[in-house]
Parts: C-alpha cells; sequence; structure tokens
C-alpha cells in the first residue's frame, strides 16, 4: 500500500475547565522488520504561560496494594491522572488512520469545545 505523505506525528492540546493544559504526543516508529507502532506522551501544565512537565507513564510503587479508591486517587501513572484513556485512543486511532477528522467526530456545531491543535508531520521518506 503506498500512502502520499503519511502522517508520522499528531498533538492535540487539551485545555481543561481549571486552565490547566495538557499536550498528547502520539508518533510512528518503525521496530525491526518496519513493523509500524506508534508511541504516545503526555505533558502537562497549570497554565499557558507555565512550562511544559512531561508526565511519567509509571504507576506508584505500591499500586498493587492500594485499595481501589486510593488507586483512582494516586496510584495511576501520572500520565492516566492527567488524560483519559479515550483521549489517548482518539488521537492514536487518527494516526493511524491518517486523518484528523476523528479528532473533531462529537463536536458541538462543527467546533470542538476542547483546543485540539492537530500538529501534524508529514514524512516523505518514511517506509511505505
Amino acid at each position: 500500500m503506498h500512502i502520499e505523505n503519511p502522517i508520522t506525528k499528531l498533538t492535540q492540546i487539551l485545555t481543561r475547565p481549571d486552565g490547566s493544559q495538557a499536550r498528547i504526543v502520539a508518533q510512528v516508529f518503525f521496530g525491526a522488520g518496519l513493523h509500524r507502532s506508534v508511541g504516545v506522551y503526555v505533558h502537562r501544565r497549570e497554565n499557558p504561560d507555565s512550562p511544559w512537565t512531561l508526565c511519567s507513564d509509571q504507576p506508584h510503587p505500591d499500586w498493587k496494594h492500594m485499595p481501589l479508591e486510593e488507586y483512582k486517587k494516586r496510584g495511576r501513572s501520572e500520565v492516566l491522572r492527567t488524560v483519559t484513556p479515550g483521549e489517548i485512543l482518539k488521537l492514536s486511532h487518527a494516526l493511524l488512520q491518517g486523518s484528523v477528522d476523528s479528532l473533531y467526530e462529537g463536536a458541538k456545531d462543527g467546533s470542538e469545545g476542547e483546543e485540539a491543535d492537530a500538529e501534524m508531520e508529514e514524512a516523505g521518506d518514511a517506509p511505505r
């Protein structure tokens, strides 16, 4: 299958009701044998003037021994406390489909309630 200008990286910035922001970056990687996979990382900041900080994907060291309610509050990784699995999957799916149209599905009146910057990188030299 030949794709003319494949999208290799998508970035989405989500603004929360408290003014904080989360940035999800999904990027295509090619492993051994040129198998395509998607890597995702998340940044957060308290307000638009603050610097971005990278969120850890590691859960709390004692997460296996925590009661469920405590795990929900502080046992999950910083990534999953910052963004939902659905937000991650939505961006990953858009990247794999090669289209940002799915990022705007369900938006009221064609406008997204959250800022959905779809910064794209197209790689002309990526394996096809």
